[in-house]
């Protein structure tokens, strides 16, 4: 069984881009994230092992006025797997995100929605021992 926090100070790193002519100053308005992960491995057989995860980030919620804000938060699913034959290993992952749901209004009017987003991740490794 494994887990982690993970603490991110947003609010340090915030991104100003200033007016250029017609176009208006933009910045950011970041806040500081906390992220969980909680997950259980198992080792099958001496050649064979996998392992299950869940994480969670928290968001700021389902509007905003920062037009570097495109999600509200997430929960990922992940699955991966291990496989070792005399000397090579290969290992191969999965990975299911959904972020949450936002709607961003500017101070200038301009306005996105995005929603119903999904990202995945799939990886694949072989490795030779010598």
């Amino acid at each position: 069984m494994f887990g982690s926090i993970h603490k991110a100070d947003w609010d340090t790193a915030q991104i100003a881009i200033p007016a250029n002519g017609a176009i208006p100053a933009v910045g950011s308005s970041f806040s500081n994230r906390t992220a969980y992960s909680v997950g259980l491995g198992r080792k099958i057989t001496d050649d064979i092992s996998v392992l299950g995860s869940y994480a969670t980030e928290d968001g700021g919620g389902a509007t905003s006025t920062d037009p570097f804000t495109l999600t509200d938060g997430s929960q990922t699913l992940a699955l991966g797997a291990r496989y070792t034959y005399e000397n090579m290993t290969i290992s191969g992952g999965y990975s299911y995100t959904k972020v949450g749901d936002v709607t961003m209004t500017h101070s200038t009017g301009l306005s996105s929605t995005y929603t119903d987003n999904k990202v995945t991740g799939l990886g694949l490794k072989i490795g030779f021992s010598f």
